[in-house]
């Protein structure tokens, strides 16, 4: 089947693109909602009436059959926020959304709208294109990994469980606004940086450290709005840290570092625990975390403890 793709150029266009969207929004951002859907469709138009689908960082392409039927489209733009783990101010294309009405799936629009931004991205001079699905869009994960794009980031999570959770046993307590703790938490979250982004020489290693305040902002671990533990051994040296906050329902865990002297497990697994253990006082049901594709020990600890994949974020390099 042959399509015609070309970018958006009116509101006819624009209303196509709200109603293809409008299911997945509905299931996404509206869940529990009691509107109807006139009402929820009202209000979803006028949450994407804020993008200017007409500006030059922006592109919605349409597609359509040659007897002119809406079959689908895609948004790209630049990215909104860089990428924690950037290693500099690198721009980069992100796919924001792709819809394929049902009717017109089985003949690879999905897959042409895909290289259409692709050519998008590489004429804007960018050099990698992202883009975010989650664990239900298994079709489309299979797309994206055909197309050459790699797993970056992802968010795992869990239920905060219903039974007792039995403490840690080897959890010391430690003021996290111990300068000599901070100093050390701040250390090995620069080591972290370092070798996910790729240090080769010293004089890039000097690069990074100029670079790292600015892409993994320092947290507020005195902030009481954040629960923040450490656990030592009985010498009082300090084994790890972890710090987490409230955020639409779920416990999130923002960071957590091991000393790179002791095995992962002796440290992240009772400080994981520890983590459920506050999230059950505070009546929260679901743990979650978003963490870089590199750091595989800390995947492997929080799959020991009943983490599973829910998102994923994917990249790929432009040639």
């Amino acid at each position: 089947m042959e399509f015609i793709i070309r970018p958006a150029e009116s509101q006819e266009d624009l209303l196509n693109y709200y109603h293809a969207c409008f299911p997945l929004f509905k299931e996404k951002f509206y869940v529990g909602s009691t509107d109807s859907d006139e009402d929820l469709f009202e209000k979803h138009r006028e949450d994407l009436s804020k993008v200017d689908f007409f500006d030059f960082d922006v592109m919605l392409f349409v597609a359509q059959d040659y007897e002119n039927v809406f079959c689908g489209a895609i948004w790209v733009g630049l990215r909104e926020e860089n990428d924690t783990w950037d290693k500099a101010d690198e721009e980069m294309a992100w796919v924001y959304d792709v819809e394929v009405l049902q009717e017109f799936r089985g003949y690879g629009l999905g897959r042409r709208l895909m290289i259409r931004v692709e050519d998008w991205a590489r004429a804007r001079g960018l050099g990698r294109i992202g883009l975010h699905t989650d664990y239900l869009l298994d079709v489309a994960r299979k797309l994206y990994l055909s197309l050459g794009y790699k797993d970056f980031a992802y968010v795992l999570r869990k239920p905060v469980s219903k039974s007792g959770i039995e403490p840690p046993t080897n959890l010391t307590p430690m003021p996290p606004q111990s300068k000599r703790i901070l100093g050390s938490y701040y250390k090995w979250r620069a080591q972290r940086f370092s070798s996910i982004v790729g240090v080769s020489n010293d004089s890039e290693q000097s690069e990074i450290q100029s670079l790292y305040p600015k892409f993994s902002p320092r947290p507020d671990l005195m902030d009481s709005s954040y629960a923040t533990y450490v656990i030592g051994d009985e010498d009082t040296t300090l084994l790890g840290l972890v710090f987490g906050k409230e955020y639409d329902g779920a416990a999130w865990i923002l960071d957590l570092e091991i000393n790179p002297d002791f095995d992962w497990d002796q440290g992240a697994l009772p400080l994981l625990r520890q983590m459920e253990i506050w999230a059950k006082s505070q009546y929260l049901t679901t743990m979650a975390i978003f963490i870089h594709a590199k750091r595989e020990e800390l995947i492997q600890a929080l799959r020991k403890v009943g983490y599973e994949f829910t998102d994923f974020f994917m990249h790929k390099y432009l040639s």
